[in-house]
């Protein structure tokens, strides 16, 4: 359903630019911040002369996820069935969302687009996030001040917010594929580890380009050193010191009678602490749903087979894996609609951030021996 939205999403932008004599180039599928997304090219939006055409262009997708929310929590108010009642309001909730991220003008998404049309200001985030960087270049190292590329009295913390908000997309995106994908064993742990070191090495290169811009413009390279190793210093010793609870997502299967935690064959190395709560999800990449609460009762870890989705955001009727039953779970409360498996997330205690982002991102994806113990 929210697939089918999306999609008519960006068919909406390109209606709308072939309502106002433009031409959509082309429109395909790809991976947008690290999210799998459907695109519709309405570059030729901008030869549209009347700015109010080219915000409508830009503002009929989000148009469409706020209607579906319209439509879907009307006939949620109009029908009992709580069954139903519910995934409509999850439909109209999603859909929201979808409207307030898609409206954030901190990036490339529609709502920037929208914002740059109706200032009429080409390549507004760029000339915003290069006054941004002048003043923290300015602030920190002491490097000369330089006239604003984007006259408007907003530019410097528009420029500064343009260049957060990229990273809080990247790091939300990939914990969201690291949850998703960290309990299906080893050969998907590497692929976890290698895009975090894609996107580790990524940080590292612009962070890289950003300082050799700051050292060709005549600051002291003796300040550019010493406010460097300051930062360093602070964020180290931050990450030190602050504690963050520690989680990790294996699988859940309902047996019979009871449901059990189960990990991949493979990755037998995450001790369960007794009594640990367990938040139980459905299965998927995009989102995932509580759909209960449960305590862990360790036990000897048994071979056994599970199904794809109780390791795995994938369903494939009839295909079973190897897997090792770790505890037994005690449901907080009878649910009739709890799944037949899905995903689990299991909280392993506290430590600072940098054992959290070690153990979260690397060992409990590559199953390193003792990882855990």
């Amino acid at each position: 359903m929210l697939s089918l939205l999306t999609l008519l999403h960006e068919c909406a932008h390109g209606l709308m630019l072939t309502r106002f004599g433009g031409t959509a180039r082309r429109a395909g599928f790809m991976l947008f911040y690290l999210t799998p997304a459907f695109f519709v090219d309405v570059t030729d939006g901008w030869r549209l002369r009347d700015r109010r055409q080219r915000v409508a262009v830009a503002l009929a997708g989000p148009a469409v996820h706020a209607v579906a929310a319209a439509v879907a929590l009307l006939v949620a108010v109009m029908l009992p069935q709580p069954a139903v009642h519910e995934a409509l309001l999850l439909v109209a909730v999603s859909c929201v969302g979808v409207v307030l991220l898609n409206l954030i003008p901190f990036v490339r998404f529609d709502g920037y687009i929208a914002l740059m049309s109706a200032v009429d200001e080409p390549n507004l985030r760029v000339r915003a996030m290069r006054d941004g960087t002048d003043l923290l270049a300015r602030v920190l190292f002491g490097a000369r001040r330089s006239n604003l590329r984007l006259e408007r009295w907003w530019s410097i913390p528009f420029g500064l917010a343009s260049l957060v908000a990229p990273a809080v997309l990247v790091l939300f995106a990939v914990a969201r594929a690291v949850r998703a994908l960290a309990g299906g064993g080893p050969i998907l742990g590497v692929l976890v580890v290698a895009l975090e070191s894609v996107v580790v090495l990524a940080a590292v290169s612009l962070l890289a380009r950003a300082l050799l811009r700051v050292l060709r413009s005549g600051v002291s390279r003796l300040r550019v050193i010493s406010v460097s190793a300051l930062l360093v210093a602070s964020v180290v010793t931050a990450g030190v010191l602050i504690p963050v609870p520690v989680t990790a997502t294996l699988g859940f299967v309902v047996r019979d009678d009871h449901v059990v935690l189960v990990q991949a064959a493979q990755n037998v190395d995450v001790e369960v602490p007794a009594g640990a709560h367990v938040v139980l999800m459905s299965s998927g990449i995009l989102a995932n749903d509580q759909v209960g609460t449960a305590i862990a009762r360790p036990r000897r870890p048994t071979p056994t087979k599970v199904p794809l989705d109780a390791l795995l955001p994938v369903t494939a009727a009839g295909v079973s894996v190897p897997a090792v039953v770790v505890a037994r779970l005690e449901v907080a409360e009878e649910n009739d609609t709890l799944p037949s498996a899905g995903q689990a997330r299991i909280g392993l205690g506290v430590r600072n951030l940098w054992q959290t982002l070690w153990t979260t991102g690397v060992t409990m994806p590559l199953s390193l021996p003792g990882s855990e113990k």
